[in-house]
């Protein structure tokens, strides 16, 4: 199975040692050590206007790569989540806040900033949900803006449906990739001493029109305005910034010698089309 076959099958994919720990402990020693007041807050928004590191990290390259690799289309962040605490936040599907035409040309990178285990209330996920039919608030037959009856027949739905959760159980720097209309949310926390430092950046993809299911009516969509996404600045390459490809393609060749008869190129594309499955390391 390969990397694209497995996320179109599952609608998840969990790639391992994504972000580097400097780069993480700076992003929780700006966010959190320095200012210890977010301790308090259940989920920051948009920390990158105020932390530019958690901006570039938005447009990691290899983030980029792979979400371009797996929709073949070109992606762009559009929101930062940062979560101190276990959210144990109830079932949903992202599409349902933040919709694409064409459809499903979304997704949510979960990045653990901290090794996440059962007792600190790890994501949990349902695999093969984001096959089912996406359930708008007209689908549902809910009023827009009625969040709490849309979670709550969520639930009714995944529980008709037999499929058994998995946990984001992963390790600091891991990442874990979903698609837009993955049922998903914050398990139970075990441990109420235990935090679940994470980041989730939502990207779409260019070419579409982006809107709001939750508010919106047949008559009346709620459209966003690409333009208030994001500070462009950070797509500009970062300095002394590790993630190119032309280097780190001899470097993959020649950690695995099964690979060293290919072109740097092949050697890229092997990556993202097998090498992440197969949780080989690409830097």
């Amino acid at each position: 199975m390969t990397t694209m076959e497995k996320y179109n099958n599952d609608g998840y994919l969990i790639v391992k040692s994504v972000i580097e720990n400097d780069t993480i402990n700076k992003i929780v020693d700006e966010l959190y050590e320095k200012h210890p007041e977010n301790k308090n807050q259940n989920r920051i928004a948009d920390a990158w206007k105020q932390i530019d590191i958690i901006g570039y990290l938005a447009f990691n390259k290899k983030i980029m790569n792979i979400l371009t690799y797996l929709y073949n289309r070109k992606p762009f962040p559009f929101q930062t989540l940062n979560f101190y605490l276990g959210t144990e936040q109830k079932l949903h599907s992202d599409q349902i806040h933040f919709c694409s035409e064409p459809v499903n040309l979304m997704c949510g990178v979960w990045i653990a900033l901290e090794d996440v285990s059962m007792d600190s209330g790890p994501l949990i996920y349902y695999p093969g949900s984001h096959k089912l039919p996406f359930y708008t608030m007209q689908r549902l037959k809910i009023s827009p803006g009625n969040y709490i009856e849309y979670e709550n027949k969520i639930q009714q739905k995944i529980n008709k449906s037999g499929i058994v959760p998995e946990y984001g159980t992963i390790k600091k720097g891991d990442i874990i990739i979903w698609h837009a209309n993955l049922i998903h949310g914050g398990s139970k926390r075990n441990d109420i001493n235990l935090t679940r430092k994470s980041l989730v950046i939502h990207y779409f993809f260019e070419n579409c029109k982006y809107w709001t299911p939750v508010l919106s009516e047949p008559n009346n969509i709620i459209y966003r305005n690409p333009s208030d996404f994001v500070d462009k600045k950070f797509s500009l390459p970062a300095l002394g910034d590790k993630n190119n490809d032309a280097i780190n393609a001899k470097t993959y060749k020649n950690k695995y010698p099964d690979l060293q008869s290919l072109t740097d190129e092949q050697a890229i594309e092997h990556y993202y089309k097998y090498g992440i499955y197969e949780n080989r390391e690409f830097y």
